[in-house]
């Protein structure tokens, strides 16, 4: 088991090995640190759903246990509110979770999908456009810079 000595909030980056490491002393790290069993209990759904949706293969039953480990997250993850830890669940990889059951179905397993590309593409797309800004007004000056990118690499292309 990898050891945390200065905590997870300080890591800056996370890899697949991190997570994963994380995943195995996640659930007992929140056993007794709270007195409300609904932390602990989203905290195990959540990484249910994360297990299950790992497997290499699935049938009927698995993605009944998957869909069931993400109702459960959702019927607890008010906690997290109720003890202000966090504002609102709106967040798109919380979102993204609603459509696994139909994409495994439609799809199948989904070992090999990530966010890798999206978080590229946000790097290429927003970071480096907001960068370029005076970060003044920086949506047009984003846009505009996008589409003299744009502009530059059809060029290249003739």
């Amino acid at each position: 088991l990898r050891h945390f000595k200065e905590g997870i909030s300080k890591v800056k980056q996370w890899t697949g090995a991190d997570h994963k490491q994380l995943q195995r002393i996640f659930v007992s790290s929140l056993v007794g640190t709270t007195p409300h069993q609904d932390v602990v209990k989203a905290g195990r759904a959540l990484l249910n759903f994360i297990y299950i949706a790992q497997y290499q293969s699935h049938t009927d039953d698995t993605i009944l246990a998957l869909q069931q480990a993400l109702n459960d997250f959702h019927d607890l993850k008010e906690i997290f509110v109720e003890l202000e830890c966090r504002d609102h669940f709106n967040i798109p990889k919380f979102h993204s979770l609603l459509h696994y059951t139909d994409t495994i179905k439609k799809l199948g397993s989904l070992d090999g999908l990530n966010t890798e590309n999206s978080e590229r593409l946000h790097i290429n797309y927003a970071k480096k456009a907001y960068v370029k800004s005076n970060h003044k007004d920086y949506t047009i000056q984003m846009t505009k810079w996008l589409q003299r990118q744009e502009a530059v690499i059809w060029f290249k292309m003739f």
